[in-house]
Order: C-alpha cells, then structure tokens, then sequence
C-alpha cells in the first residue's frame, strides 16, 4: 500500500494535462498514471473529484453555488473590485482561469486530496439561513491556503464546469492500464461498473482486491445499469433465434428501478439519476411492501382523469423539484413491473427469466395496491400470435411490444438480441423517430440571429468503434423557447477542438462543438445514404446512413449519451448496402 498522501496540487496538475490534450489515448494516459499513486483510501475520492464530483453519480450532492457567488469570493481573497472580477470573468469566459490570472500566493503546507474532498464535502452540507454565507467563508478559507492551478479546478468543481473532455469509458481504460498497462481488463472492469455504477468503488477493488473484481456487486440503493433493448431485423428473424418468447408491453413511459432496503424506497431513473423526491406517491406504494430487500425494473407512465395513459412527453412532466404535490395531483401514475433484479439478499441477475417472472409472481399474488402491476407477459412461439398481442397493445395505447427471450439472464447495461423491441413505427419497416445526442451547433441566421443558434449537429453511437458518428443536421421543430434552453446550455460544455469521440465530415464541422450530454429525440422520414453523415460508414468510406428530413421533437433528459440509438439499429432499417 502506498503510503504517501496525495496532494491536491499534483492532483490539479494533471488535470491541466489531461485538458491540454485532445487525444483520448493521452487523457488514458495520465489518469492511468495519476490513479497509480493513489493510495487504497484515496483511489475513490480522486475518481469522483475527476469527474467534477465529491461522490458517484447516483448521489446528489450539490454545491449550489454560481458564478456570481464566486466572483464575490474572488473579490475577497484577492482584493479586488468584484466588478473588476466580473470584468475578467467576462473576457475569459472560465471561472477556473479567472482565479488563475488573479491570485498570487505563496503557501504554506500543500493540502492532500483527503484535504480537500473534506472541505468540499462540508460545503455541500451547509444548509439553511445564511448558507451562502457561510459556504463562502469555507471556500474563502480554502482558496487561501492553496496555489492558483488547485484554485482553478476546484472553482470549476464548485459550478459544476469542470472541463476535461472524457467520461466514465475513459476512466475504465485507464483503471486497466493502471493493471496491465492496456485495455486487455476493459471488459471485466466494464461489467463490475455496469452492476454497481459507483466507480470510485469499481477502482478500489480493480486495483486493491482485483481477486475480488468477477464477483456479483448488486447491492440495494446503488444503482445498477438497466438491461438495453436491441431490435430485431424482421419478425421472422425472432423465431429463427428462439422457438419461443415472452412477451409484454412495451409503454411510452420512464423507466424506473426501484430499490426497497433498510425500510427505505429509492427510485432511479435509467439515466441512475435518484429521482426519489419526485414521486413520493410511488414511494408510499412500497411504504409497506413484504420484503426486507428488493430491486425491480419498471416502467412508469402517466393517466389521465379517464386513466388513459399518457405520452412520454406528459409524464416525464412529473420529473421536477419544484411544485411536487401539485404534480402528483395533476399527474397520477402507474407503475408497471417486469424483471425481479434483487430479493431478499440474493441476487436474480445471473437466472434465467423465466424464473425471474416466477419468482415475481410468487411476491405479488397477495398484493392488490392500487396503481401498482406486474407486467403482462405471454409466451409466444409464432408470428401470427405475435402480431394479435402486438395491435393488441397499440390500440390500448402502449409503443408496441418487447420481446424476451426466457432463458436470459439479466445484463446490466448490455444490448443483445435477448430482449427486442418493436414499435409501431418500426414495425412497418421505417424508423421513425430516433434518440441521437448534440455533438455541436450552427450559429443563427436570418430570424434565428438573435438566438445565436439556428441548428444542431446531432449523432449515434458506434459501439465497435467506441465513438459517436454524425447522422443529422436538425433545423426544424425547435420553438424560440427551444433555442434558448439549447444556446445556454451548450454553451457551458463547449470545446475548443473537436472531441475526441467524434467522427465528423469537415464538411458538416458545426460553428460551436459540444462535449457529449444532451440527448435529444428526431423524427425523420426515412434512412438514407449520405456522402458527408459518417453514421456506419463503409469501408470505402465514402457513404453513410442520415435521416432524412430530420426534425426535433423533444429533449430526453432520462436517457444517457450510450443509451441513444445505436449504430447496429439504424443497419437494420437504413438502405442495404449497394
């Protein structure tokens, strides 16, 4: 075990290196080597601060504290005017730097990254009267005893802004490098992360107990990334795979899993947000559950005064922090469960499905609470059954169906052919709509000027290739109100250069890049071949897959920038080949 204390100034100075380079094999690079000096008791810590946090994802933890504020702080910790601050912020444009160019000190003992974690851990924990205050005085406190490089990232973590051009991946990549010196333990690394989704604790056991690393790691009130969904290439294509299927609805509603421990009920979202305190009506359903503990997939939709079910739009209304019991009220919803994860202390993602469903059942034949289903679910073995429970379910209101092969396991975040959706859309041969992220923008023109945004970039993911590919260029469907929410928050993850995920024809390179986050849904009219989208493109890399007639139809906040529509769904249903 390493036994030297890692400071916090070593820590901000690979930092700068990771955000000087665009290259994604040299950010795995330096954090591979700044993870290695890391001791067992700090090896998480600089994970979570490495990705502008103080703990995993899943938590909220927040420092709410702006700019503005901070400039006030500045003012005070180097005597200076705050409108001169606010002056140099504005010409910068980074909070970071601007502590940089302004202060000047020389220090006493440097801080240890446990130093500071703990400081900034106390400031999200001030609460209440005066809390801006006093959150200031620790910070004031902080910037004084440290160097301006340590003062530029910790400004950055503090408004949540802090710049260094890679995600989780990267992460996973330089968790093996620190083993191995290459990718060679991506995968187990990966499916350990996929389970637990807390990847400071996904490191300590990669790099301290690695003998530890294949074990199952479900454990209730931690997330696990929820099994993806792949779509078949023709129906017949499914009975060619298995003689027979399960198979239920498929809703227009928001994913949820639901965790029941400690006689405690948290609810997260796909994208492992903890979207608790948003449905405190589903939290009373399970109030009084007959379980120690549990974790189930589920699917929640939204009624209506005639419990009709509403669309993803309405429903995903409910997801706010404001106004909740007002919501609840105008909102009800029901919940419907499909796939038992976790009961009881034992884990169900490594059985069959078959007897995961049987096993639901023997839970839920006692239990009537209103609001609350367990999915419907039919055993299918040909085509013409499937297609009367498939219009079924479009007339009751439902997408269409997903389709479970019995004897799958359950794989966090794992797409395969064991589970395949079809939509109503899909089911006539033609995407309809996609989920696609921003990979930048185009500045406005004409009427469009004064919003200084008049079209986005948009791209899937290509998973053999690990990057997102270019497949629309969307300048309808956004109202005014659109535009500005899209101008204002992609402007607080621009990128100087084009990142390094991306694979973009020079021809299409948008005015503004964008770091991935934002997810949105287009509706087209069909897939095409292109000579300047580079969505699966060939070999001769000459043509790729775009949408035709894009346009935007709304955000999908609960979808992650992995969970879009990937590369293999649109050769489904793009043009063959010539």
């Amino acid at each position: 075990m390493k036994n030297n204390k890692l400071l916090f100034k070593t820590v901000a100075e690979y930092f700068e290196k990771i955000e000087n380079t665009s290259s994604r094999n040299e950010k795995t690079k330096y954090l591979s080597e700044l993870f290695e000096v890391a001791n067992r008791d700090e090896i998480d810590i600089l994970i979570y601060l490495s990705l502008g946090r103080i703990s995993p994802m899943y938590e909220k933890t927040d420092f709410n504290i702006g700019v503005k504020t901070i400039i006030n702080i500045y003012s005070k910790v180097a005597s200076i005017e705050s409108k001169d601050v606010k002056s140099k912020y504005q010409e910068i444009g980074d909070i970071g730097e601007v502590f940089e160019s302004i202060y000047r000190n020389s220090v006493g003992d440097p801080l240890s990254i446990n130093n500071v974690f703990n400081i900034l851990k106390k400031i999200t924990q001030i609460k209440g009267k005066d809390s801006v205050d006093n959150k200031s005085n620790v910070l004031i406190d902080l910037y004084k005893k440290i160097t301006p490089i340590e003062g530029k990232y910790i400004s950055r973590i503090v408004v949540g802004d802090l710049r260094l051009g890679f995600s989780d991946k990267t992460i996973l990549d330089a968790i093996s490098f620190v083993l191995n010196g290459n990718k060679k333990d991506r995968k187990l690394i990966e499916k350990l992360y996929f389970q637990c989704s807390d990847l400071g604790m996904v490191a300590k056991i990669s790099i301290f107990e690695k003998d530890l690393i294949d074990k199952v790691y479900i454990i209730p009130g931690i997330p696990l990334f929820a099994k993806l969904v792949d779509r078949p290439k023709s129906l017949g294509d499914i009975f060619n795979r298995f003689k027979k299927v399960f198979v239920q609805p498929k809703y227009d509603g928001m994913r949820c899993q639901i965790h029941i421990f400690q006689g405690k009920v948290k609810l997260f979202s796909r994208n492992l947000d903890d979207i608790t305190e948003m449905y405190p009506d589903i939290v009373n359903l399970f109030g009084e559950f007959p379980v120690n503990t549990a974790i189930l997939d589920s699917e929640i939709i939204g009624v209506d005064s005639d419990n009709k079910f509403l669309t993803f739009q309405n429903t995903s209304q409910r997801k706010r922090k404001y106004n909740i019991d007002q919501k609840v009220a105008d909102i009800p919803v029901n919940i419907f469960i499909f796939d038992l994860i976790y009961l009881n202390g034992e884990s169900f993602i490594n059985i069959s499905l078959d007897k995961r469903l049987e096993k639901l059942k023997d839970v839920f034949q006692y239990i009537n609470i209103k609001n609350l289903f367990i999915s419907e679910t039919k055993l299918v073995s040909d085509i013409d059954t499937l297609n009367k429970i498939f219009r079924k379910y479009i007339e009751l209101g439902f997408e269409g169906v997903v389709v479970k092969n019995p004897h799958s396991l359950y794989t966090p975040g794992v797409r395969n052919v064991d589970w395949l959706k079809i939509k109503k859309d899909s089911y006539v041969g033609i995407v309809d709509t996609i989920d696609a992220v921003i990979i930048g923008y185009y500045y406005g023109r004409g009427v469009r000027s004064k919003f200084g945004i008049g079209a986005v970039l948009a791209g899937i993911y290509n998973k053999k290739e690990d990057r997102f590919e270019s497949i629309c260029k969307i300048g309808t469907g956004f109202k005014d109100n659109d535009l500005v929410f899209l101008k204002k928050k992609l402007d607080e993850i621009k990128s100087d250069e084009v990142p390094d995920q991306y694979f973009v024809n020079k021809n299409l390179y948008p005015d503004v890049w964008v770091e991935p986050k934002y997810v949105i849904v287009v509706k087209s009219d069909e897939i095409s071949r292109s000579k300047v989208h580079t969505a699966g493109i060939n070999k001769k890399n000459t043509i790729g897959y775009a949408l035709r007639f894009p346009r935007f139809i709304n955000f999908r906040d609960d979808k992650g920038i992995y969970d879009i529509t990937s590369l293999s769904e649109i050769e489904i249903y793009g043009e063959k080949w010539k």
